[in-house]
């Protein structure tokens, strides 16, 4: 039963970071600004690029609408530009902990010359992080209820909103 759990889960979970359209996860155009600002230090810089993404596939009028359709040569143009400017928002620093997984996946995704792979690289991170904090309470909880855990993590919104 957990082999079958395990498998679902990590299945389930590269779904719901490669398969759902990019910044069609509630608040993910926020979450994905706010790691690439920490990524920089939290100086109030973010790669031009990554603002680009999210104005280049008109995330505005297509995001929840479902009639519309994303233009998937404009999400994989690349764009190595790295260059900063100012984005005039810092993150509180007591916050910081709570998106440091997903910097970490913004940063290594930074260094492809697609930004939206820092997109993937955030999302990926989350799924990493959900796989790991499942996988200690495995560990930690007793055994009799582990079945709880495993009720929660197999619920897609759950996976949906760890992979954000």
């Amino acid at each position: 039963m957990k082999k079958i759990f395990w498998i679902y889960l990590i299945i389930m979970g590269l779904v719901m970071v490669w398969y759902v359209p990019p910044f069609q996860k509630a608040d993910e155009v926020v979450h994905f600004k706010n790691a690439a600002v920490l990524m920089e230090g939290n100086t109030g810089l973010i790669q031009k690029r990554f603002v680009d993404l999210v104005e280049k596939i008109n995330v505005s009028k297509v995001a929840f609408k479902y009639e519309s359709k994303f233009d998937d040569k404009r999400v994989w143009e690349k764009d190595e530009n790295k260059e900063l400017i100012r984005f005039d928002y810092f993150i509180k620093w007591e916050n910081y902990i709570s998106y440091f997984p997903v910097e970490v996946g913004v940063w290594l995704g930074s260094y492809s010359p697609y930004p939206v792979m820092a997109l993937y690289g955030g999302r990926m991170a989350g799924l990493i992080l959900f796989l790991i904090c499942v996988g200690l309470s495995q560990l930690i909880i007793p055994k009799k209820y582990f079945g709880l855990i495993m009720a929660y993590a197999v619920i897609p919104m759950v996976i949906h909103q760890a992979t954000e």
